[in-house]
């Protein structure tokens, strides 16, 4: 069963992490586009 689960605590994580990552990326170009203008 804990094997069975693995692959959801994983799809779990890279979820996390890319909302994590893509919220970065929109602050990072939301400064970028505010230095440039």
């Amino acid at each position: 069963m804990a094997f069975y689960n693995f692959p959801r605590i994983i799809n779990k994580y890279i979820i996390i992490i890319a909302k994590y990552y893509s919220k970065n990326i929109l602050l990072e170009h939301f400064i970028l586009s505010e230095i440039i203008v």
